[in-house]
């Protein structure tokens, strides 16, 4: 039976869509899924939950394939990608086994091609996952603006790339009345005891999330309220520092940006305290 991977359309705002992709059959094609500006593909394996770590991608007219496992057809089609997705910006990604999304980028810098400067024609590119780390929804973290045909160099810095792409905004006071929004909250993948099934042994577990860059994140789990504060990128992770008795919890979140402004309470994906080591691999209940 040919092996089913799977690629989620990540539109941002909490808007998502999980296509399967099966080998390509011969007379039935790759799956076609049509671009969208401003998503982002996210290629996941269900045997490890996680993005393949090596792919294939080639470009024909506006289309751009992509093939798993070494194999000699296309198993997908983001149609129209090259005119749906900005110049320059690479939109397909997957989740590491760390928990952060990161580009799929050229396996070797020597003579390769990046998904956004890949040639109409051109022979397949073997790409890598490891590139600049992304959220899934969102624009790159270490480089705002990659260099024309190079974007894994990552040569900016994140200041220095947010004010090339004209976001260095000057200073004084800020009428900012919007409240940030929490995207996620989870446990710490590297805290899971088994392939992403959401339990742990750890009875001081971390929650990793992520909100608006550089808010105070408040993280309450059992009652009590742990804070910390989101990185540059928006990601957050925050221990919880006593000791959870075994049992079911859902972590609630609340984000304050810088200009006061507090989100609406967020409750994360729920995950299960098991220091007895006898998981059984099913899904948490929320407490």
């Amino acid at each position: 039976m040919s092996k089913i991977y799977k690629v989620k359309v990540n539109q941002g705002e909490g808007k998502s869509e999980m296509v399967d992709v099966p080998a390509a059959r011969p007379g039935a094609g790759p799956v076609k899924v049509k671009a969208m500006g401003g998503a982002r593909y996210q290629l996941f394996d269900p045997e490890t939950g996680y993005g393949p770590e090596n792919i294939r991608v080639d470009r024909r007219g506006k289309d751009l394939r992509v093939y798993f496992e070494g194999r000699t057809e296309p198993d997908l089609v983001l149609e129209d990608y090259y005119t749906a997705v900005a110049p320059g910006f690479n939109a397909l990604i997957g989740e590491a086994e760390n928990g952060r999304f990161h580009e799929y980028i050229p396996e070797s810098a020597a003579g390769a091609a990046s998904v956004p400067g890949l040639s109409e024609s051109g022979a397949a590119a073997g790409l890598a996952l490891g590139g600049l780390e992304v959220s899934p929804a969102g624009a790159a973290i270490g480089t705002l603006v990659a260099a024309a045909g190079f974007p894994w160099l990552g040569l900016l810095g994140a200041g220095a790339a947010a004010a090339a792409a004209g976001g260095g905004g000057g200073g004084g006071g800020s009428d900012d009345k919007t409240p940030p929004a929490v995207k996620s909250a989870r446990l710490l993948p590297e805290d899971d005891s088994g392939p992403k099934d959401n339990v742990t042994q750890n009875s001081k577990p971390r929650i990793t999330g992520e909100t608006e860059a550089n808010a105070q994140v408040a993280v309450t789990v059992n009652g009590k309220t742990y804070t910390g504060k989101a990185d540059a990128s928006g990601l957050f992770v925050i221990p919880v520092t006593d000791a959870l008795p075994d049992a079911s919890y859902t972590p609630q979140v609340v984000a304050t940006d810088a200009a006061g402004n507090k989100s609406e309470p967020f409750a994360g994906t729920p995950f299960r305290i098991d220091t007895s080591g006898s998981n059984n691999g099913s899904d948490p209940d929320a407490n």
